[in-house]
């Protein structure tokens, strides 16, 4: 990915993005006015019921074909009509039409928004779909033109660089739950107890939110799972001319490229998952390993912190990861100002030690930045980092995107909570062995699912694809946000797939690595040679 930080690939699991930057941190299943102690507390469900629409993937593990299927032929008859975009002469934009409910595609019609940067070369051989992660994040405008440049040239110069919208982001049935003002109180909303009290309180702050989403958005917030989205895949695949779906995914891209291969493996061509998800991994696994990875690289960064002039810290690596927990708890009680009027929270200071973790070519800019928070009190800097996160303008704090909203809306459909109490108190343990610097601020996150106004649609899984082309699962040894071991997990499940690793710090290794990625992509998607099993660049 791009030497930018601000657009790298996101990939908070739902539950940990959850615990580190809105209210959802305690979890609770039970009725608020339970004793959350009760022992038949271990008895309640952890999924959530509601007479809402039924939501548009489906339960079983395998999707396959629904009924009807025939009636999308009109779906994949139909021609994109390319246009120059309105805000970048380099690319066009289109719609592709698709059916709302997959089960009903009579029903109503959504249009999925793409965008295309032409090949530059008079004889293209295709297109490449890209997904730049999430979920939440856009496809089009400034991200399409950063994944397009992280290519190699000798790539962009034989096929165009398409990117898409995915449900519920952007102007695809985009979720819409709270105006700028109402976001940023949610965002720094943090608890001042974690009691009974703490726990009903912060429960209903979730349902309050949930319940925003599903109004402003109406009931298409049912059907913006991945599974879905996977499906929308195949039909812009289609409408662009394809005969098979050549792909780049990063992040939650990968998990994506996952689904579309597991429908669809005879229609998967040269097909890039970077940065990989672990389809297989459940809620509280999953949270516990993305603790662990980012408490890693906090470790990493602490250590080249110690070496640079730059560095406010001092002392052992120990003594600089305790220093920075404190910085970022005291903020609870006595948040900073910054120039922009709006103070740095326990939750924003966290946020901007986190993100500056996707990247490290970003760790000087923390290093000034918690300079200046921790010397001279000005958390400027610091809240300049959070904001790159939350795609918010620090000048008018306005959001650019709705890449939260999104992002909590795809994750609730995706895969289903344990939120039972006792569950969250053995998960926190798990946290404090493996993350003890980032224990404290991630306990008891599933709330803001179980309080979703839909029902998780989809489960973890094992995806195979069997029949499919190769397959090229990139993984970067100190990813912080997908672990290297989730790669293994992912091509070791593909029967098609192929390992790649790359040695390094950083979230993804596409656009950010070196020329053994760079070579090993060129003769992939140009020439279709896949890379050597468990290539290390």
């Amino acid at each position: 990915m791009p030497k930018r930080i601000g657009f790298a690939p996101r990939r908070f699991s739902r539950v940990l993005a959850a615990c580190f930057v809105v209210s959802l941190v305690v979890s609770a299943c039970a009725d608020p006015n339970d004793d959350p102690n009760d022992p038949q507390e271990e008895e309640t469900s952890s999924s959530p019921s509601t007479s809402a629409p039924e939501a548009g993937g489906e339960t079983a593990e395998a999707p396959s074909e629904p009924p009807g299927a025939e009636d999308l032929s009109a779906f994949y008859e139909q021609e994109v009509r390319w246009q120059p975009c309105p805000t970048d002469e380099t690319s066009e934009c289109a719609t592709v039409d698709a059916p709302l409910d997959y089960n009903n595609p009579a029903g109503q019609r959504i249009s999925v928004a793409i965008a295309r940067i032409p090949a530059t070369s008079d004889d293209p051989q295709g297109s490449i779909l890209i997904n730049p992660g999430g979920p939440g994040a856009s496809g089009v405008g400034d991200y399409l033109s950063i994944m397009a440049m992280s290519l190699p040239a000798e790539v962009t110069e034989v096929f165009d660089v398409v990117g898409f919208d995915p449900r519920g982001v952007g102007e695809t049935v985009p979720v819409s739950c709270l105006d700028d003002a109402e976001m940023t109180e949610y965002l720094d909303y943090y608890p001042t107890t974690f009691d009974a009290e703490g726990i009903r309180e912060m429960r209903e702050v979730a349902e309050s939110f949930g319940e925003a989403c599903l109004a402003n958005t109406g009931e298409a917030l049912g059907f913006v799972d991945s599974g879905s989205t996977a499906r929308d895949m195949d039909l812009i695949r289609a409408a662009v001319g394809d005969e098979k779906l050549n792909y780049l995914g990063v992040s939650y891209g990968t998990y994506l490229g996952a689904l579309y291969a597991e429908r669809f493996p005879e229609r998967v061509g040269r097909m890039v998952l970077d940065a990989a998800v672990d389809p297989t991994a459940e809620q509280g696994d999953e949270e516990v390993t993305q603790l662990a990875g980012f408490e890693n690289a906090m470790r990493s960064f602490v250590a080249a912190c110690l070496d640079s002039d730059l560095c406010p810290l001092s002392g052992t690596v120990d003594e600089g990861m305790a220093a920075i927990h404190d910085f970022i708890a005291e903020r609870q009680d006595s948040p900073l100002p910054t120039v922009y009027g709006r103070q740095l929270t326990l939750q924003m200071a966290l946020m901007a030690v986190l993100v500056a973790m996707y990247e490290d070519a970003a760790w000087p800019m923390l290093m000034l930045a918690l300079a200046s928070g921790m010397e001279s009190g000005d958390g400027t800097a610091l809240m300049e980092l959070a904001d790159l996160y939350f795609d918010r303008d620090s000048e008018t704090g306005e959001y650019t995107t709705n890449m939260f909203d999104a992002f909590l809306a795809i994750s609730c459909l995706d895969s289903p909570v344990d939120a039972r109490i006792s569950v969250m108190e053995q998960r926190m343990e798990q946290m404090r062995q493996v993350a003890p610097t980032l224990a404290d601020f991630s306990a008891y996150g599933a709330i803001g699912c179980a309080e979703w106004p839909f029902p998780a649609v989809m489960e973890p899984h094992q995806v195979s694809a069997d029949g499919a082309d190769p397959i090229v699962v990139i993984g970067t040894t100190g990813d912080p946000a997908t672990p290297f071991e989730n790669a293994e997990v992912l091509a070791g499940g593909f029967s098609s797939g192929v390992l790649v690793t790359f040695e390094g710090e950083g979230h993804g290794a596409v656009g950010r690595s070196n020329e053994c990625v760079n070579d090993m992509l060129n003769d992939y998607y140009i020439k279709g040679q896949a890379p050597p099993p468990n290539l290390t660049c």
